[in-house]
């Protein structure tokens, strides 16, 4: 899923622009480098070559940007089998990776109370709050606390909150401290991000979930009998993907160290009067309009464009991924644990792509758009259908509803980091302003209101196996 992970592009990253809620992680991985990044020129490499180490040290520091939220939305499958929330756990990991977006907002406003750069303390803070909370996961994921006579996981729930208040942060902080270094090293950090959403979601599909439940008559404590879901056993437990996510963070940290002592990184920065990250303007990253992007000029090109992302972001990270469950499970544990992962997969691919080769034009978007569309009306009717879906039972089912989350997120991926990129293009500084209002105006919409209707309307109903 892309969940929340649509992060800060060029222009927006010093001012908030791209926070992602949910897999974000993905948009600033085209924003910034077709958007905004241009790739050193031959001649420029040849004279000041990309140091190996500090390449992979900034790979390194680019996988903690999102990889922890990444890494709760992969484990869901696991996860939602045996916290009392169950299948509207991911309705309230949406909201609360909406809610986090107050952390960009929180630093911005102490950078400007305290007028200057502080990126460098900002960032090892993140980091180290970051590692404590993977840390604590381990130990209380699975502590049940009664709130107005319901059960709910607060301590999972805190320290997810805690975990998508990093996230979210990072967006804001990591992209103007490479404004620092030399911009050839821009381009493994937006690598990095792009494995903060692959590994996890690989390491999801090595644990598996181990299969449908399995009824076992249980014993109350009344002494009568009752017949119960037991949840299949994955292949390592969920305690072991937390370490690892903390293991991914931790070695992050290091790199961030290293980054900030090492004499080689030192050497990788660009001198105080240097004006190699600066156009002429005085803004960094300047990029040249491609043929193709001159299609979208026009004010009324850039409406349509900000309503197609506004759109896309309301489903991608807010309704959609709050309903997850409620359109993949009822064909399996299996079919829902590989359509979180894949679709997970699918996003950052897609990015990659979009680098390559962003959408030419209008007629491209439109077509795009209506795969985008049709995917997601298949998703919500399995989800509104739920317990009885179409197809459900049947193995044809479970591959339908994984293809449609894969083509959905991919697709839809592949639209907004295009669209970042025609605006940065065609429109500018306040293109990019506009694109991250509508994309956090569209995610917040979509979120909150999906979150009411799971879990205070009757529309969509879970099942149990048993």
């Amino acid at each position: 899923m892309e969940i929340i992970s649509n992060q800060t592009e060029y222009g927006i990253i010093r001012r908030l622009q791209f926070i992602n809620t949910a897999k974000p992680v993905y948009s600033a991985l085209l924003g910034l480098t077709k958007i905004g990044v241009e790739l050193p020129r031959q001649e420029e490499s040849r004279k000041m070559p990309r140091d190996w180490l500090v390449t992979v040290l900034f790979i390194l520091l680019g996988i903690s940007s999102w990889v922890a939220v990444n890494g709760l939305w992969v484990e869901l499958p696991v996860l939602v089998q045996r916290l009392p929330e169950s299948w509207y756990l991911a309705s309230y990991l949406v909201a609360l990776v909406q809610v986090a977006n107050l952390g960009p907002l929180a630093y911005s406003v102490l950078r400007r109370l305290f007028n200057k750069n502080i990126e460098g303390p900002a960032i090892h803070s993140i980091l180290l709050v970051g590692c404590l909370s993977t840390g604590i996961l381990p130990f209380v994921w699975n502590k049940i606390t009664p709130v107005l006579g319901r059960d709910h996981s607060v301590a999972f729930l805190a320290l997810a909150f805690t975990l998508a208040l990093v996230d979210c942060t990072s967006s804001v902080l990591y992209f103007p401290y490479m404004a620092s270094f030399r911009k050839t090293y821009l381009m493994p950090l937006l690598i990095g991000e792009g494995l903060s959403g692959l590994l996890p979601g690989l390491v999801a599909l090595v644990q598996g979930v181990g299969g449908n439940p399995q009824c076992v008559n249980k014993t109350q404590p009344d002494g009568s009998h009752k017949i119960v879901p037991v949840p299949a056993e994955p292949r390592f437990s969920i305690e072991v993907f937390f370490f690892i996510l903390l293991g991914l963070l931790i070695l992050s940290w290091v790199a961030f160290i290293l980054i900030r002592n090492l004499q080689r990184a030192k050497a990788a920065r660009v001198p105080s009067n240097s004006t190699e990250n600066l156009s002429e303007s005085g803004l960094p990253f300047k990029s040249t309009p491609s043929p193709e992007e001159v299609n979208f000029s026009g004010r009324k090109s850039l409406y349509i464009l900000l309503g197609m992302q506004a759109f896309i972001c309301c489903l991608s990270n807010g309704v959609l991924p709050a309903i997850q469950t409620f359109s993949a499970l009822p064909y399996g544990n299996s079919a829902y644990h590989f359509a979180v992962t894949l679709a997970s997969i699918a996003n950052p691919t897609a990015c990659f792509i979009t680098i390559a080769k962003p959408a030419p034009n209008f007629a491209t978007l439109w077509s795009l758009l209506g795969v985008v569309m049709v995917a997601a009306g298949y998703i919500l009717t399995t989800a509104v259908m739920s317990p009885a879906p179409p197809l459900v039972g049947m193995v044809i089912g479970g591959v339908l509803v994984v293809a449609a989350w894969v083509i959905f997120s991919g697709v839809g991926a592949y639209l907004r980091a295009s669209i970042a990129s025609i605006l940065r293009t065609v429109g500018g500084h306040s293109a990019l302003f506009n694109y991250g209002a509508v994309m956090q105006a569209g995610s917040c919409v979509g979120a909150i209101s999906i979150f009411l209707v799971v879990n205070y309307a009757s529309v969509f109903h879970a099942y149990s196996p048993c």
